[in-house]
């Protein structure tokens, strides 16, 4: 009986990132709900002018975001993710920020962070309220006090 067959993991491939993502993923929902955002509105921390260069923190609002959406709280998982997750790899455009970075990040900015947070489920409650459809089902939030999950 033949096999399904696989490819040679030893060719090159050529794709761009935005094709390894599909259309409709929470990813990109997360990706364009936090690139509209003005981060000063919500009191995210300034960064050092000193040292290494620090991370975008829309990326990490947006990792952060993803991680509610898939259960993945911790930061030594989300690093993880970082690297191994195809769909954050593309929300933080290749960048592996480590578990300390991570958790750091959100001690730091706890509190715009949940601004952030309700501003997504508010524009959700809305676009799903709008839309009406069992789609919206699809795009809740467990464990959430916010349970909607969905943007524009």
């Amino acid at each position: 009986m033949p096999y399904v067959s696989t490819f040679d993991r030893t060719q090159m491939m050529m794709c761009s990132w935005d094709s390894l993502v599909d259309p409709e993923s929470i990813a990109r929902i997360i990706d364009a709900f936090v690139n509209s955002l003005d981060l000063a509105k919500y009191g995210v921390k300034e960064v050092a002018t000193e040292g290494r260069p620090s991370y975008n923190p829309k990326g990490m609002y947006k990792l952060y975001i993803y991680g509610s959406r898939k259960e993945i709280r911790s930061s030594r998982k989300l690093a993880e993710s970082c690297k191994v997750n195809l769909e954050v790899k593309w929300l933080m455009g290749g960048a592996e920020p480590d578990f300390r970075t991570i958790s750091d990040f959100r001690k730091d900015n706890i509190e715009s962070m949940k601004g952030i947070f309700h501003e997504f489920n508010r524009r959700l409650s809305i676009r799903c309220s709008m839309l009406r459809t069992a789609f919206c089902h699809l795009l809740f939030i467990p464990k959430s006090p916010h349970n909607l999950y969905y943007l524009f």
